[in-house]
Parts: C-alpha cells; sequence; structure tokens
C-alpha cells in the first residue's frame, strides 16, 4: 500500500493534520515542534531500517507541518495581525493591496485586501492580514494587484451559523479574512494602479477579450451562460436561469471543472494538429494552455484540481513514465492542501474530489463489467454505456455532501445531466470556435455566434423539461457528518462488491446491520417521542424574523419585523432556505409588524410561494400591500391580506395579539412580544418572558455593572454596543441579553407546562 500509493498515504497525513489543527485549535508552535520531533524520529527508523516506521514518521512530519501551517494562517496569527485591530469604534488610515480578483456582486463590489500598513491617528504600524472592502456600487476600475489606500472602520468577522447551517463568519476566516470595512464609494480610495505589463494583467485583458466577444457575438442570456460555462463568470446569468440549474442538479455546468478542462485540452491538440508542432512543444504549450485556462477560471477549486490532474498526467507522459490515477489525483490534492490548506473545508473541493475519485474508482469496473459486443461490436453503445456511467456515478458521489451541505437532492438529477451535460460540451465547443472566428475576422465570429446562440438557448427549454415541483427534490433536515462517512461507505463496498464476492458478503451484512439498527432506533423512538413546538428566531437584512413550528407537522407561521429590501430577492436567498432546512411545506400565518416597499414585495411573493392562509400586516403597510397586489406584483390574489387592529384583546388566532407596533404570542401561559423598536422613556415595558426587539442595545462602557435584577425576562436584540451613552433600557429589565449579531440566531422550544426553554448556541 505505503509503495504503491505513496501520494495517497501523504494526504491522508495532511488532511488529518489540518482537521487535528481545525479542531482543537492547538497553538502553532506546539504543531511545529511535534513536527520536528516526528522528523528526527523519522531519520532514527532510517538508521535502524526500519522504512515502513520512518515512511509514517515522514508522513506524520508533513501532515503536523501542514497543521502549523494553518494555524499560523487562521488563528494562530500573531499580535501584528488585522484581527486584533478589527475594532468599529476607530477610525484606521489603512494601506493594502488586492490580493484577489474582485467579485462583483448585485449591487456591489468585494475586495479583498492584504493590508501592510494603518494608522489610527498619525504614526503607521506594520500589520499583516486580510480584510474585505465592500463598495456600495459595482466597479471594475480597482483590479487585482493594485494598491489601495484609504479610511474606514474594521468589523471584526464573527464565525455563527445561520439556521441553514451555514456559518459566512467562518467562510471569510478560512479565506484568511478577518474584518470587513464597508465604503460608500471608491472615490473614497486612493488608487497606486498595478503595472500594465505583468501575467494578472495579460489575463484580465484576455478575460475582457473573450467577454466582449461573447456580447458582440451571442445574445445577452446566451453570452452570459457562455461566460459561466467557458471561464465561470456568472454575475449576467439571470437568477431565474440559475434557479433552473440549481432545481434539476446541473448547477455544476456553470462551475467550471474537469470536464471543461479536457474540452479545451482537446480543442487546443486539434488546433495544434493543424500546425503540426514537435513533440515537447506540443507538450509545453498544452502546459501553458492548462495554466492560462486555471487563471481565466479565477481558480476555482474544481478547475484547480482537473488542471492539476491534466498537468501531472502531460509531465508523466512526457518523461515517459507509466502513472497511476490513484496517485494523480492525491498529488493534486496534497499540492493544493500544501499551499491552502484551509480548501480542505471548501464545499467545491470536496465535491470536486470525492466526485472525481468515484469516477476513477467505478468507472473501469463497471465498464468491464460490459458485453463483450457493447465493448467491441457497437462503439456507438459503448460510448453511450460510458456517458450514463460517469453521469450516475457522479450523482451518486456527490449526493451526501449535497445533502450534508444543501439539504437537497435533485432526484431527476441524473437524467438532467445525462441530457444537459453532452449539450454543454457542443456548446463549450461552439464557443471556442466563436472565439476563434472571432479573432480571424469577426463576420465568421458573428455567423457562428448566432448558431452558438441557438444552442445555448436550447439548453435552457430543456432545462425546463425537467422541472416538475418539489416533489422531485430530496429534502434531509438532520444530516451529520457520521451518516455522510456511512453512506459513502456504503457506496465505496458497493463498489468494491461488483467484482469480489468478499465484499458482497460485507455489502449484505452492512445492509442486514443498518436495517435492524433502524427498527430498533425507530420502535425506541415512538415511545419516548414527544410532541414539540419551537420558535427559531434568526437574523433578517436590517431585521429580525421568528419562525413558529410546530414538529408533528409541516406547517409554520411567520413573524417579521424591521426588514429592509435588498437588490436581490431576500425570500429566495435567506428566508426559504431556513424553511426547507427546518421542512416546513406551508406558511399559515404572516405577520410583517414593519418592513420597507421592496422587501414586503418579497415577502408577498414568499406569501404566495408557500400559500399561505393569512397574510397581516401593520396597518400602515396595507396600501402599499394592496398597491403591489393591483400591480400584480406578488402572484395570487392574496385573499387572506389584511391589517390588524389596535384592540389588544382581539386574538388572531393561535394565541397571536396584535397591537400597535409589537405583537404578542401567549403559549402555554408564557409571552413573547415582537416589538418593532425600544419603548420611549414615557411608555411602559411589555410584561412578558421574552422581548425580541428589532433595534440596537446600546450598553455603558462599564457593563458589569449592568445589574439585571428580573429573572422571569430575557430580551434579543439585534445587536449589542457600548459605549458612554444613556440610551438603554432600565437596569431591571431583563435577567439576560441575547445578541443576535453575535450567536446569528436563536432557538427556544416550547414543551408544554415546562414552557420556553432557552437553547442558546455557542
Amino acid at each position: 500500500m505505503v509503495r504503491r500509493y505513496p501520494s495517497l498515504i501523504l494526504l491522508v497525513a495532511v488532511v488529518l493534520g489540518i482537521a487535528l489543527a481545525d479542531y482543537t485549535r492547538a497553538p502553532a508552535w506546539l504543531l511545529l515542534l511535534a513536527s520536528l520531533v516526528a522528523l528526527l524520529i523519522g531519520f532514527y527508523t532510517i538508521s535502524t531500517r526500519s522504512l515502513r516506521q520512518a515512511t509514517i514518521m515522514f508522513a506524520a512530519t508533513i501532515g503536523l507541518f501542514s497543521g502549523f501551517h494553518y494555524a499560523i494562517g487562521h488563528y494562530d496569527v500573531g499580535p501584528n495581525h488585522i484581527a486584533n485591530f478589527a475594532e468599529p469604534a476607530h477610525r484606521y488610515h489603512m494601506i493594502g493591496e488586492v490580493v484577489d480578483w474582485p467579485r462583483l456582486r448585485p449591487g456591489r463590489t468585494e475586495l479583498v485586501v492584504e493590508l501592510d500598513s494603518m494608522a489610527a491617528t498619525h504614526n503607521f504600524t506594520p500589520v499583516h492580514g486580510r480584510i474585505m472592502v465592500r463598495l456600495s456600487a459595482p466597479t471594475t476600475s480597482i483590479q487585482r494587484g493594485d494598491r489601495l489606500e484609504f479610511f474606514g472602520r474594521i468589523y471584526p468577522v464573527i464565525e455563527r451559523e445561520d439556521p441553514t447551517g451555514f456559518d459566512y463568519g467562518r467562510y471569510l476566516r478560512l479565506d484568511r479574512i478577518f474584518g470587513r470595512v464597508y465604503l460608500p464609494t471608491e472615490l473614497n480610495i486612493r488608487v497606486d494602479r498595478r503595472s500594465d505589463i505583468g501575467l494578472f494583467a495579460a489575463v484580465d485583458r484576455i478575460r475582457d477579450a473573450i467577454r466582449r466577444s461573447f456580447q458582440d457575438n451571442l445574445s445577452p442570456i446566451a453570452a452570459a451562460l457562455a461566460s459561466g460555462f467557458l471561464i465561470g463568470e456568472t454575475r449576467d446569468i439571470p437568477s431565474g436561469v440559475y434557479t433552473l440549474f440549481r432545481d434539476t442538479g446541473t448547477l455544476h455546468v456553470l462551475a467550471v471543472s474537469g470536464s471543461n478542462v479536457a474540452l479545451v485540452v482537446a480543442f487546443v491538440l486539434a488546433v495544434l494538429w493543424i500546425f503540426r508542432p514537435s513533440r515537447n512543444h506540443r507538450y509545453l504549450i498544452l502546459l501553458l494552455a492548462i495554466g492560462l485556462f486555471a487563471l481565466l477560471s479565477y481558480e476555482e477549486p474544481s478547475v484547480l484540481r482537473a488542471s492539476l490532474m491534466a498537468a501531472l498526467v502531460i509531465i508523466a507522459r512526457w518523461m515517459g513514465r507509466n502513472y497511476d490515477l490513484h496517485n494523480i489525483i492525491s498529488l493534486a490534492a496534497l499540492i493544493i492542501l500544501l499551499v491552502a490548506p484551509a480548501q480542505l473545508f471548501d464545499v467545491g473541493f470536496q465535491l470536486s474530489f470525492v466526485i472525481a475519485w468515484g469516477l476513477i474508482l467505478t468507472t473501469p469496473r463497471v465498464l468491464n463489467r460490459l458485453p463483450e459486443r457493447i465493448t467491441h461490436g457497437h462503439r456507438w453503445l459503448y460510448w453511450l454505456a460510458m456517458t450514463l456511467t460517469v453521469t450516475i456515478t457522479a450523482q451518486i458521489f456527490a449526493a451526501p455532501l449535497m445533502l450534508f451541505y444543501f439539504g437537497r437532492f435533485p432526484l431527476l438529477s441524473p437524467l438532467a445531466n445525462l441530457v444537459v451535460v453532452p449539450m454543454v460540451s457542443v456548446g463549450v465547443w461552439t464557443m471556442l470556435v466563436t472565439l476563434v472566428l472571432d479573432f480571424i475576422w469577426p463576420t465568421l465570429g458573428l455567423a457562428a455566434g448566432a448558431l452558438t446562440t441557438v444552442w445555448l438557448e436550447s439548453i435552457i427549454d430543456t432545462l425546463r423539461l425537467f422541472i416538475s415541483g418539489d416533489s422531485t427534490i430530496w429534502q434531509v433536515t438532520t444530516l451529520n457528518w457520521l451518516l455522510v462517512a456511512a453512506m459513502y461507505a456504503a457506496i465505496v463496498i458497493t463498489v468494491f462488491a461488483m467484482t469480489r464476492s468478499q465484499w458482497r458478503r460485507v455489502l449484505v451484512m452492512g445492509l442486514l446491520l443498518v436495517t435492524n439498527a433502524a427498527l430498533a432506533i425507530g420502535v425506541i423512538g415512538s415511545f419516548l417521542h414527544q410532541p414539540r413546538s419551537e420558535l427559531l428566531l434568526f437574523r433578517l437584512p436590517g431585521g429580525i424574523g421568528g419562525l413558529v413550528m410546530d414538529r408533528d407537522s409541516r406547517q409554520a407561521d411567520l413573524i417579521v419585523t424591521g426588514l429592509y429590501g435588498r437588490d436581490y430577492p431576500i425570500h429566495e436567498r435567506i428566508i426559504n432556505p431556513i424553511l426547507e432546512r427546518e421542512g416546513v411545506e406551508s406558511v399559515q400565518r404572516l405577520f410583517v409588524i414593519s418592513s420597507d416597499y421592496t422587501a414586503l414585495e418579497d415577502l408577498l411573493r414568499l406569501a404566495d410561494q408557500y400559500q399561505t392562509d393569512s397574510v397581516l400586516v401593520h396597518p400602515r403597510l396595507l396600501p402599499s400591500a394592496r398597491d403591489l397586489q393591483l400591480q400584480e406584483a406578488v402572484g395570487h390574489s392574496l385573499d387572506g391580506l389584511i391589517g390588524w387592529t389596535d384592540l389588544p384583546d382581539s386574538p388572531v388566532g393561535g394565541g397571536y395579539y396584535p397591537a400597535d407596533d409589537r405583537l404578542l404570542l401567549i403559549c402555554d401561559n408564557h409571552r413573547t412580544s415582537f416589538l418593532a423598536d425600544w419603548p420611549t422613556p414615557t411608555e411602559k415595558w411589555p410584561q412578558a418572558d421574552l422581548l425580541v426587539v428589532n433595534a440596537r442595545l446600546t450598553l455603558p462602557e462599564d457593563s458589569a455593572r449592568f445589574t439585571r435584577t428580573r429573572s422571569d425576562q430575557t430580551i434579543i436584540c439585534a445587536r449589542i454596543e457600548q459605549d458612554d451613552s444613556t440610551s438603554q433600557p432600565p437596569r431591571d429589565v431583563a435577567a439576560d441579553i441575547i445578541d443576535l449579531a453575535r450567536t446569528g440566531y436563536h432557538r427556544i422550544a416550547l414543551n408544554g407546562r415546562s414552557g420556553l426553554t432557552a437553547q442558546i448556541p455557542d
């Protein structure tokens, strides 16, 4: 095993070392010391001729050093790191360099800046570390390699999960981003332009030329799709088209992957066949083309994996060496993790390598068992069988990770991929031909572009054939790493069982064991099951959302206060994933305490999507809601759209009591009050066990003296800030104050007689 798959052994050691550092948060010096000790032991075992033990110790050395590399870049960062200066109370003068290509989002631009110096007054201090600068407008005037000078407040990145299980703070920190700076416009930035001569400048010019060629020769939708298929540029794809790819399980074709690299290599080989270069020149040109394509595709994990594998295969053939694909893919993953260890936790990295390994493991075993009349007779049957095998295998190996991270998997995905992936492959070839012809003679490029437009738009029409509602979506609300590992173990055992009888016995015994365990758990659970309702509170743009759920049904009530509209659909991007994660299929009641016009439209669209029985809005929002109905902007007529009255003794039903700018929920004699803002000094504080306030709570600087005498009341607010202001609630108002900006969400169980039981996440 060690001699046959050395790179696989090293890869396992590196993965374990990075995982150890991430889980234990061990000091970097301790990991480095352990790596040196393992190295010394390895040299000692060589002197005693214990080669196997020496190999294990050298693998441990590399693994522990990878953990050290991860530690110094992500949590044990040192005293001069930017994480120590991320404090929004101070305004800093900062200087740094843009180290990644700008990310153009709807209505904003995100720049990753590596700071090298900053000052709070006049004296600059050397620092290191990355921040994300967010401009409130999309712009391409700032590019990778530019040096920036600007003033701003650094907001710290806080790791916290939202109700969907996604931790945006951890996502940023894995990219070594430890702070965020918000700037209204690029006019607030002094830019020192990079040199026009250089690798990144050349890549940007080529990428812009490709994008302009698509825009000149294709329709707008086709040009957006072409940029996504070829270089992974998806920002211009309409949201409706993007949803088609997502719901059919074909979204991966918009992320440049191994198939794109293979198509580009094949296209370059076809062009080189015309000019007939020498063998050495051909291999060199292929390597350069692969490297350029990886840069053009923004160095995405999938394209890096495929590019490295292709480059390693080409180098092996160039040197006349035999190679094993298991070692090739292991070496590709090893190189990526040694350079960027945090890639181990990237979803794209995991999916890319799991699918590629699944194909390497499964495809030869399936094709070798085909009848001889297919393998040596009808070649078209062989290619069809290979296409079916690759498509189904990729979907099977992707399913556990997709269910774990996204909670859903389209059941029609294998069939949709079987049709769409070949169409996209043909489309990539037509795009490349269009680019070449446009370079030779623009008129020829325009003619080829017309055919490419028809083909790409036909892909969209094909996707619509596979959309048939949520009945074709496999949804899972809870899935942990143990279940994911068990699913992959079952898949791998099944693959080996196709060729070996002993693995078939293992598979049968495993299925019997799992079946009996599931039956036992089901019987025990039926005795221990108790009905449980929950209140889930989560952050929304500018506001707070509350989801009242009964675990015995798929129905829930939704309460929203203080919501502000964004340039993206809030219900699709934020609320719908939460409802899907919680297994909610129907929203019975929607309460809107406060909202602006744009956000209200998104909420009414959500009500239409979930066939909400009653939409209850504050009386001042009722004219806007009626106006949206008249504009037919929100689907059906929403007969249940009403404005609540100001009578606090008139329950809506289900224990809800709307009154003025608040909503009271009474459950088992426990009271939860949703407020639009803090009560004024002349107003009386609500008598409730739980106050949900869409406002920032300002505490005095000496917060330790903030005494809380009430033991039966909890406040949940949007954010806690500290200064010398006196704008704060009375000191005896609550026993606990929970900051949603820090916790991300707050889940409360409604357990019959026991009432409200707080479950505060770490």
